[in-house]
């Protein structure tokens, strides 16, 4: 009877192992930017590389690729391929978005993305920036760290403190300055960089 019920159990986990098909996320609606990585011809087209300079002089010289991971390698995604070097990248939005229009809750801005770093992190950050509307036009060439945002953020960890960044500017309408908001750290947020 143990021997049955042995076998039975190996039967389910071989079954349950079984690999699924990659499908592309299907990206419906009237989406503001989404970019599936549908294949690897991105960088130069949909992502523009930075090679403008950080405010302590040191350049944005980290290398950019689309790959996939080592859990599915048709899973593709960006990858910043230098350790201990300084990575910019952007993409433009598909329009405008005007906060004031989505005060409504049938109107919800949502911005999504995911982070997995194949390696183990000893410092660094990996922010998603909101840029905002400035009286020149947008260059990715020029982006950099003093580059004005509406919304920033993302995981951040150097030594052994690590958090969640997440930073709104916000333009005051009737002085024109423009306030950096912070949201507090959650003292039971983990953030997992392995």
């Amino acid at each position: 009877m143990l021997k049955k019920v042995i076998s039975a159990l190996l039967i389910i986990v071989v079954i349950s192992q079984e690999e699924e098909p990659f499908k592309l996320p299907s990206l419906n609606g009237n989406a503001f930017f989404a970019d599936p990585f549908a294949n690897h011809d991105g960088i130069g087209s949909i992502w523009g590389l930075s090679s403008s300079s950080k405010g302590d002089g040191s350049k944005f010289d980290g290398r950019w690729a689309i790959e996939g991971n080592s859990a599915n390698p048709k899973d593709l995604g960006l990858v910043a391929k230098d350790k201990a070097r300084h990575h910019a990248i952007s993409a433009k939005l598909n329009k405008k978005v005007e906060f004031t229009d989505l005060n409504d809750a049938q109107k919800q801005f949502v911005v999504q993305y995911e982070v997995k770093y194949q390696d183990t992190m000893e410092c660094g950050g990996s922010y998603l920036k909101l840029v905002a509307e400035a009286d020149e036009e947008f260059s990715s060439d020029t982006f950099n760290d003093k580059t004005l945002y509406s919304i920033m953020f993302g995981p951040d960890k150097c030594g052994l403190e690590s958090r969640i960044h997440f930073i709104v500017n916000y333009k005051n309408p009737i002085t024109g300055s423009v306030d950096e908001k912070h949201a507090k750290a959650s003292s039971d947020f983990k953030v997992n960089f392995q």
